[in-house]
């Protein structure tokens, strides 16, 4: 929580009440380590209950980055695989040509 100060979906302002969402959730093998975890507003109207494994929609990509999340519907496969491309392209480009 300390890390992201603030809901990490794209656009909310809110800072508290925060919840931990697992990115991978643990009943999907997901771990407690830091780059499975991002802070998300929780309460009425918040963003938890709208995330997988019990909302239709999962927070994809890059905790440790601030435009590292992105919001995609777990029905949109198509947006799902060009943003993993997308992620994993800018990924490659900032550890450098030495890093394969």
């Amino acid at each position: 929580l300390l890390r992201d100060g603030k809901c990490r979906i794209d656009g909310c302002t809110i800072r508290g009440p925060l919840d931990v969402h697992h990115l991978i959730p643990r009943s999907w093998g997901g771990t407690d380590t830091i780059d499975n975890l991002a802070a998300v507003c929780k309460g009425g109207g918040a963003h938890h209950g709208l995330l997988v494994p019990h909302g239709p929609f999962i927070l994809l990509g890059n905790p440790n980055r601030p435009d590292g999340l992105a919001l995609i519907a777990v029905t949109d496969l198509p947006a799902l695989a060009q943003l993993a491309a997308q992620r994993a392209r800018a990924d490659q480009a900032r550890a450098g040509p030495d890093a394969a």
